[in-house]
């Protein structure tokens, strides 16, 4: 059995992303590699979604702020030993000054491995992608790339455009977001809206399952071609 294969039901797709999110250096440039090997689609959508510490620090100072809210202060503190100077100001803008005293003996008392500072990396990346997945943080909002699409497993297994089906669903709202507008989108329910963005998807994979024919129609056609020659 490939290692796909226990991920390809619905979920399974976030299921193996948080797994090689909050793997160490080495363990997930191992899976990422497995995964290439098996299906390139799958590769290039973990990476392209895939929470990394380069990636949370590119965000704005208010989901930043956000974030450390809902972090321990050994976490920070162990995770400064690997932050840059700047990113440690960007923590800090957020603390109030007795936190920012904690914090600092903290950091003075701690002495932590490469190993401790990339654990508390992970907790850090574990704490933004439950924000994201408790609607705390809107990822398409913050970083449209992290958004992980409905139904993104029958997307990648049957080979759709994963391109076009995110341009189309950019335009239509999330039942979430039909409720937080003060005038909905048309006259759609939440219930009807998730409907539509279902049909949308698989609309995109019956368009490419055609194109997939119409290949092996031409094939077929320049065999017999050469056959009859």
């Amino acid at each position: 059995m490939g290692t796909l294969d226990r991920y390809q039901k619905t979920g399974g797709f976030m299921q193996l992303l948080q797994l090689i999110e909050t793997c160490g250096p080495a363990k997930k440039e191992k899976f990422l590699s497995m995964v290439r090997e098996e299906d390139p689609r799958w590769s290039e959508a973990i990476q392209k979604k895939m929470l990394t510490m380069e990636r949370i620090m590119s965000f704005s100072d208010e989901v930043i702020s956000e974030i450390a809210g809902g972090l321990q202060d050994l976490t920070i503190a162990i995770a400064f030993h690997g932050f840059k100077p700047e990113e440690r100001q960007r923590f800090y803008r957020t603390f109030s000054f007795s936190q920012r005293r904690k914090i600092d003996d903290l950091f003075e008392v701690n002495h932590p491995s490469p190993a401790d500072i990339s654990a508390a990396f992970i907790k850090i990346i574990t704490e933004v992608r439950k924000l994201i997945h408790d609607g705390a943080l809107r990822a398409d909002k913050v970083d449209p790339e992290v958004f992980v699409e409905d139904a993104i497993e029958d997307a990648l297994r049957k080979g759709s455009d994963m391109t076009v089906i995110k341009t189309i669903l950019a335009v239509v709202p999330t039942a979430s977001e039909s409720e937080s507008q003060s005038k909905p989108v048309a006259t759609l329910d939440p219930e009807e809206l998730k409907l539509l963005r279902k049909k949308i998807i698989a609309l995109a994979e019956e368009n490419n399952s055609l194109k997939q024919d119409i290949q092996n129609l031409k094939a077929r056609i320049e065999q017999i071609k050469k056959i009859a020659v």
